[in-house]
């Protein structure tokens, strides 16, 4: 059985006390809400990842200050491991876009409205991260402090 190894780069973004998330419109995940965010590319690097994938999904252009949290989940069911990076980031630009082929809906929601929403309506363990994302943010790890080599 062959196990696939999945590297996430997300990011949280908070401005005016609400928090960004995405509604993802992929068969297996339709309709529930997410961090922005996504698999790392072949040669691509984390920061750049995370930057590229704010993008993608929500249209805006992002300035990434730190690593807030690194969650691993077990997807037994599909035999996949994947590890999640979850970065601050700060809007520096862009435009939120249409809904497309992965997502359904961009929004912007507070900490009390995310609290307020069914668990199944995130992605799974999703939820728990968003919310402990405002905790992170006094712990974050500085993003001089992540050493990004190129050889």
């Amino acid at each position: 059985m062959t196990i696939e190894k999945k590297i996430v780069c997300s990011c949280a973004i908070e401005k005016d006390g609400k928090f960004l998330l995405v509604q993802e419109a992929k068969e297996k995940v339709r309709g529930m809400w997410n961090l922005p965010g996504g698999k790392v590319d072949r040669m691509e690097d984390i920061v750049t990842a995370a930057k590229r994938e704010v993008k993608e999904e929500t249209g805006y252009d992002v300035k990434i200050s730190g690593l807030l949290n690194i969650t691993n989940f077990l997807l037994k069911d599909r035999n996949i491991v994947a590890l999640v990076l979850v970065f601050k980031g700060e809007i520096t630009g862009g435009e939120i876009i249409e809904p497309n082929k992965e997502i359904q809906k961009v929004g912007w929601f507070t900490k009390e409205e995310i609290e307020s929403m069914d668990e199944n309506e995130f992605r799974k363990g999703m939820k728990e991260v968003i919310l402990n994302c405002e905790e992170d943010v006094k712990i974050q790890i500085p993003l001089e402090k992540i050493k990004l080599f190129k050889f």
